[in-house]
């Protein structure tokens, strides 16, 4: 069975990362949030007949023992991406 390439896309952030099969390391995606929230994540790469249906969402909560009120020094921009962090 041969797999498909797909595209984690999280457009609250503009953060995107392509997910290649066949990797032996696999794909690692790391981001710095700056909100706590639910937010929509979807395929951004055709992957089949049934991309579409290829969306989900990403619950961003704090650490245990930490709140979401801290603020680490990140901001968000206008355009909805932070100035680094991921």
């Amino acid at each position: 069975y041969v797999g498909v390439q797909h595209s984690f896309w999280l457009p609250e952030w503009g953060v995107k990362e392509d997910l290649v099969p066949g990797l032996e390391s696999g794909t690692v995606m790391r981001f710095q949030p700056d909100d706590a929230g639910t937010f929509p994540i979807r395929c951004a790469e055709y992957c089949g007949l049934k991309h579409s249906l290829m969306q989900g969402q990403i619950d961003i909560v704090a650490e245990e023992g930490r709140t979401c009120d801290e603020d680490i020094g990140i901001q968000k921009s206008s355009s909805g991406t932070s100035g680094g962090g991921y």
